[in-house]
């Protein structure tokens, strides 16, 4: 058992002097030095953005109207430094951007924290894709016909967005849309909550672990909103004028707080009717409960 013990005291001592750390006095640095790497291109001819981040979060902005910016900042030590990069290309009317810091495995003590922010300029883009394998995203202020985005683990947030068609999908974190107009937006969540706040289109929400919670100020387009495990709540300033919402729980409860909705419904699905219920509205939860509530 001492000779384990020692072992480890050594393998440990080989790591932080492996990672290059420093102690002076009371100050513990770990040897981390300033990340700050800069790309830009022309946007004149860009229509399409392509991303691909490996593991750092990553802010889609508005920028300058002539360019495409691309800064990688923050802090890193050791091997991690000299395994940082960032790419951005322009393929015909496309804008490529490929960063990672990711080191892989390495012996020694390696830190990033190292945060990449894209500045666009502001027009309506054909469309704007991007691949992260771990980390937060934010997107602000964008224009796009076709927006998509599909995160490994990281949580999303989304503001001031218009787009045609959106897919949205994070496998592990919560999502977060507000003030943003999709024509049809389509979000899958594996394990994390959704919320969807003054959203204008279709939204078809879905997540297998975690709550849904959509705040409108009037029920306007379809919605579909399905949880395995979690709670769905739909929030509105009135009832519908005209929808047919139909909703099903696993093991949970079913509340209503609008008026004017009639009952109808057969043994696996219940359906409340408003007006001539043109709007189609289906809820689920597998396990969880389902709330109609005013705003």
């Amino acid at each position: 058992m001492r000779n384990l013990v020692v072992f480890a005291l050594i393998l440990l001592l080989a790591g932080l002097v492996g990672g290059g750390f420093t102690f002076a006095g009371s100050d513990l640095s770990f040897g981390l030095k300033e990340v700050d790497i800069r790309k830009e291109i022309p946007a004149v001819g860009i229509a399409r953005l392509k991303v691909e981040s490996g593991s750092m979060d990553v802010a889609l902005v508005k920028g300058k109207a002539d360019v495409i910016e691309a800064a990688a900042t923050g802090k890193a030590n050791g091997k991690a430094l000299k395994k940082i990069r960032v790419e951005l290309v322009k393929e015909g009317d496309t804008a490529i951007l490929k960063s990672d810091a990711d080191t892989g495995f390495t012996m020694g003590l390696n830190i990033v924290n190292v945060n990449l922010e894209i500045s666009l300029p502001e027009r309506q883009y054909d469309s704007i894709i991007v691949d992260s394998g771990s980390g937060d995203i934010n997107f602000e202020g964008l224009k796009a016909s076709v927006l998509e985005l599909d995160n490994g683990s990281g949580n999303v947030e989304i503001s001031e967005v218009e787009a045609d068609g959106a897919k949205i999908k994070t496998s592990s974190g919560n999502l977060s849309i507000e003030e943003s107009r999709m024509n049809e937006l389509e979000t899958t969540v594996g394990s994390g909550n959704i919320r969807l706040t003054d959203v204008e289109g279709a939204i078809r929400a879905k997540t297998s672990s975690g709550n849904i919670r959509v705040e409108l100020d009037a029920l306007m387009h379809p919605l579909e909103a399905r949880s395995g495990s979690g709670n769905v709540t739909i929030q509105t300033k009135k009832a519908p004028e005209s929808a047919a919402v139909s909703y099903s729980t696993g093991s949970g409860t079913f509340r209503i707080d609008w008026g004017g909705g009639e009952k109808k419904g057969d043994a696996d699905t219940d359906t409340i009717v408003f007006g001539n219920g043109e709007i189609p509205v289906r809820l689920s939860a597998g396990s969880g409960n389902i709330s109609l509530k005013q705003r």
